[in-house]
């Protein structure tokens, strides 16, 4: 399924953030955050950031309504049309 998305559709990527000087986090920190497809390009999706970084606070490099370029094997959770989160597995499979 992550090789057919199409403009519009919601997906769930990972976000490894710098957070350096962060006593509780270390220097990295892993997020969950949902982008909205917008086109594709070659291999690549072009998306924006749906969410507001929970470290939006100590980092300045990533906010919502930035664009973002990822490619299918990134995507781990897609918000179907009907309204569920389909989680896809390694092989890109509902």
């Amino acid at each position: 399924e992550r090789r057919g998305l199409v403009s519009g559709d919601i997906v769930k990527l990972m976000f490894d953030i710098q957070v350096p000087d962060d006593p509780e986090l270390g220097d990295c920190s892993s997020e969950r955050m949902w982008v909205i497809v917008h086109e594709r390009s070659g291999p690549y999706y072009i998306g924006e950031l749906n969410n507001i970084p929970a470290c939006a606070d100590e980092q300045e490099h990533l906010a919502v309504g930035d664009r973002v370029v990822f490619l299918p094997e990134h995507v781990i959770s897609i918000y179907s049309r009907g309204g569920a989160e389909v989680t896809v597995d390694d092989e890109g499979l509902a």
